[in-house]
């Protein structure tokens, strides 16, 4: 739990929200801002980092190589957003090239807060490779225009450099380098960890 200034607004935030029954009852969000979404409603955040790649070459979707976040986005978005039917079975598969086939029903994880009017279900997708989702895009945006892509005082004699002249441009640079670290976290836990396996087993 923290606090967030938005203009004169002071938001409370919290992170995997323990107390989320009340307007998520089916799976509980990485983020919940109260007052920050639509209309002022509670912002319900859902974030994930994604690798476009396989460890396995044969499952890695060609459409990542032509659309932007085109292998993560696509399965992300069902799974938070869910899928209504289309089309029949006997339509073959879904075309995203012409939006035809067949599409079969998936509940949204966060079915609950979507039929709600008091909370805005937001995807925030990144990739390791760099890729940010809408989303994502439009929130730092907002934040931007909050401050007017202006650098605090402390921002500019403590943190910027000659490439983060811009509110902006430091943070987006903050965030990518966080990602990053987690990646490059996430991949030394793995190896610690096979390493570990490999050496009882020689044990």
């Amino acid at each position: 739990t923290g606090l967030a200034r938005t203009g004169t607004n002071t938001l409370e935030f919290e992170v995997e929200p323990r107390d989320h029954l009340g307007y998520s009852n089916d799976y509980r969000p990485d983020v919940s801002v109260a007052g920050a979404g639509r209309s002022r409603s509670r912002l319900v955040g859902d974030v994930k980092f994604k690798d476009s790649l396989s460890s396995n070459p044969e499952d890695v979707g060609q459409r990542g190589a032509f659309v932007g976040l085109g292998n993560t986005e696509p399965g992300t978005s069902a799974d938070v957003f869910g899928l209504e039917q289309r089309g029949a079975v006997g339509d073959g598969d879904f075309r995203p090239s012409d939006g035809g086939g067949y599409v079969a029903y998936k509940k949204a994880d966060y079915a609950h807060a979507l039929s709600r009017s008091d909370t805005d279900v937001q995807m925030y997708l990144f990739e390791t490779f760099g890729g940010w989702c809408n989303a994502v895009k439009r929130l730092f945006y907002q934040m931007k225009d909050k401050v007017r892509n202006k650098l605090s005082k402390r921002q500019h004699e403590d943190e910027a450099s000659w490439s983060t002249r811009s509110w902006l441009s430091l943070q987006a640079q903050r965030m990518s380098v966080a990602l990053q670290l987690a990646a490059a976290e996430e991949i030394a836990t793995e190896l610690r960890l096979a390493a570990a396996s490999e050496d009882a087993a020689v044990a």
